[in-house]
């Protein structure tokens, strides 16, 4: 067994490497949360920037998209004009298309009163009708209603696939449709603005950091930074979709083998992401974190030296002489007194053992006292936690049937003595209450009653064998015909 010196110097290493790696953790779980609230700033800061510059673009493709609308159907209105005033240049072809240049106009098409195309600047557009596709179909309810002027979003026409925006307007006598078609330039380049691509060159990206935008719908991304994650949807990628719908904190996230710290926010119909690397963002924490461990292991370290000096100078050694002084008393002699003076707390601790003894010498010249005066057969034993020595009357080896050397093996350890009790409790009498029959001695009952306080056991046992067997005789002989021996 070690001595105490050697257990508290071992305590005191193990409590100064618990605390050194505890304050490791803390500090460690602090520097992720501070390194996380950095770059969840610079994204909130990324997301204001990103809100603004996609307002402003909307904003500018609005202004831009009104003022062509507006041209392109005054130029359809100033053809029908032309026409109107000169109509044999309505089936010339090589007129048409000096007005077209004229209004740096890139088609003409004159449609008749069913919708059909009859005549224009591309003879191979001819027969083409309103009819003939999605893009036309956009124009039919002019021919229901000649007071419509129907200008059309940019996008691919029906016979070619060309990105044309196409304005239409009736002539003045309504006899023919004038649609006129444009090369959406100026609308095409307010759009790309709106483009993810160039929304994230507005931004002074760093190149370990990564942007993307998620459809909300179909939960693909629909552009990145990194071209690879274009097209993807989040769970394929090994973004958590739930995640990264919460929006409120960032998460952790193993994006295609490599791990990273996400921040997502919906911007209109979009999930914008902010992706870093997590070698990139916790890249200062390690050095910190070696720097702090090899403060911690110096001053612990004189730490540990310091105490376990001072321990064994106030604390080991006036141990070692109330252990001694214990051990007398231990023995028997109730006469020694203990004595330690070197601070308050030994004098208290001193001054408690004198009162301790002293109190078990009156309470066993009491309790001797009571039991000397009373005829019944009654033994009162006790046993503490720690102690292993139990304290009994002398009555109790008599009550209990045992012989010296079994004296001797139950008091001598209360864990002995518990056993045995615990055995006892196997033979309560039915009916009664703490009654039990001694094992191996059938004829012979005893009534036992234990009080349990915090560290102690407290138990008095009375001989009521006399008793029992009256009982047993008199039920016997009120229950069963002394003659037939029957019920």
């Amino acid at each position: 067994m070690k001595s105490l010196k050697q257990i508290i110097n071992r305590y005191i290493r193990s409590a100064a490497i618990v605390m050194a790696l505890v304050i490791l953790v803390v500090i460690a779980f602090a520097e992720i949360l501070i390194e996380q609230g950095r770059v969840e700033d610079t994204a909130a800061g990324t997301f204001v920037r990103l809100e603004q510059i996609i307002e402003e673009n909307e904003n500018e493709l609005k202004q831009v998209k009104e003022k062509y609308d507006k041209t392109c159907l005054h130029d359809a209105e100033a053809i029908a004009f032309l026409l109107q005033k000169d109509p044999e240049a309505t089936n010339d072809t090589l007129k048409l298309k000096k007005y077209a240049n004229l209004l740096e106009l890139d088609e003409i098409h004159i449609f008749d009163e069913t919708g059909t195309i009859v005549s224009g600047t591309n003879p191979e557009y001819y027969g083409y009708s309103f009819s003939s596709g999605e893009q036309m179909a956009f124009f039919a309810p002019m021919l229901t209603d000649k007071s419509l002027q129907l200008v059309q979003d940019a996008g691919p026409n029906t016979a070619e696939g060309k990105n044309m925006q196409y304005s239409a307007v009736w002539s003045a006598d309504g006899t023919f449709i004038v649609q006129v078609g444009k090369d959406p330039q100026l609308v095409t380049e307010a759009m790309e603005k709106n483009e993810i691509s160039y929304i994230f060159h507005q931004l002074n990206i760093s190149p370990a950091i990564d942007y993307c935008a998620v459809d909300s719908e179909t939960l693909s991304v629909i552009g990145a930074t990194n071209a690879d994650m274009v097209g993807k949807t989040v769970a394929k990628l090994g973004i958590p979709a739930e995640s990264m719908q919460n929006e409120e904190h960032g998460f952790h996230a193993n994006i295609e083998g490599k791990y990273y710290y996400c921040i997502f926010k919906k911007i209109e119909t979009r999930y914008m992401g902010f992706i870093i690397p997590m070698d990139v963002l916790y890249e200062r924490i390690p050095l910190d974190l070696l720097n702090l461990a090899l403060c911690l292991v110096l001053i612990c370290g004189t730490l540990t030296v310091f105490v376990a000096n001072c321990v064994n100078r106030y604390v080991i050694h006036d141990i070692h002489r109330i252990n001694g002084k214990l051990n007398r008393i231990t023995q028997g002699d109730l006469e020694e007194k203990v004595n330690v003076q070197s601070s308050r707390e030994f004098s208290a601790l001193s001054r408690y053992i004198n009162e301790m003894v002293g109190s078990l010498v009156n309470n066993d010249r009491k309790m001797s006292y009571v039991l000397s005066r009373t005829e019944m057969n009654i033994g009162v034993y006790e046993y503490r936690d720690g102690v292993q020595q139990v304290y009994c009357t002398e009555r109790i080896p008599q009550i209990f049937g045992w012989t010296d050397e079994e004296t001797a093996y139950y008091t001598g350890d209360r864990v002995h003595l518990y056993t045995f009790i615990e055995e006892l409790r196997r033979s309560r009498m039915v009916g009664e209450r703490n009654v039990y029959r001694i094992p191996g001695e059938p004829d012979r009952y005893i009534k036992l009653e234990e009080t349990h306080e915090e560290s102690s056991v407290f138990g008095v046992v009375n001989d009521v064998t006399e008793e029992m067997q009256r009982r047993i005789q008199i039920e016997s002989e009120r229950d069963t015909d002394p003659l037939t021996r029957l019920l």
